[in-house]
């Protein structure tokens, strides 16, 4: 199995050059934010990142103190967001911005199921489901009695009028 730097990964999502996210990550960056610890990864293209690049992500040290994890319009389907859902790194996360994806329901269901995400209090799902599919009401009913208002099926953060 090949190894993702964390540098390379923030360069393909288009967040910085490899040279600014190595100075970023020697000075803490750049998943801390403020009070909170965030990570939005927002898309310079339209052209997914390589699966590598989510694994490299998931299992990144730093990522264990995330509590926000932006990915809305990243090209997440259902194999990342089931990836996702298995990252024990990923277990401080109480919102996460998955708008504009395409999980569906499968990916949906691995996120309710995880034993990782038991501190997630926030979830944002909108677009993700193009068509009605079969067990997509069970699901948003389990997502409700799980999550009850921080469960977002038809808006995304930006939407709330709420910061986070």
């Amino acid at each position: 199995m090949s190894t993702l730097r964390l540098n390379k990964l923030l360069s393909q999502a288009g967040v910085a050059s490899r040279r600014l996210a190595d100075e970023l990550i020697a000075q803490g960056q750049p998943l801390a934010s403020g009070y909170r610890r965030t990570f939005t990864v927002t898309p310079a293209n339209t052209r997914p990142l390589d699966p590598n690049a989510w694994r490299a992500l998931f299992r990144s040290p730093r990522a264990s103190g995330l509590t926000f994890l932006g990915l809305s319009g990243c090209h997440v389907g259902a194999v990342i967001a089931t990836q996702l859902a298995a990252a024990p790194r990923l277990a401080n996360l109480t919102d996460l911005d998955l708008s504009y994806n395409d999980i569906g329901v499968f990916g949906a269901r691995a996120l309710l199921d995880s034993p990782h995400l038991l501190k997630l209090r926030r979830l944002w799902l909108e677009g993700n489901f193009r068509a009605r599919a079969d067990g997509e009401d069970a699901l948003a009913a389990d997502l409700e009695l799980r999550l009850g208002p921080g469960l977002h099926l038809h808006d995304s953060p930006a939407d709330d009028e709420e910061e986070l």
